[in-house]
């Protein structure tokens, strides 16, 4: 399980990290991911 505690999730300089493709990113990987 991997919470996000960033008030702005989101990654310019790596693009990884977003809120839009992390979740997917973990996914993959079988963890969960939680934005608080």
């Amino acid at each position: 399980m991997v919470c996000d505690v960033r008030s702005i999730p989101r990654s310019r300089a790596n693009p990884q990290y977003d809120r839009a493709t992390l979740p997917e990113m973990l996914a993959e990987r079988q963890l969960g991911y939680v934005l608080i």
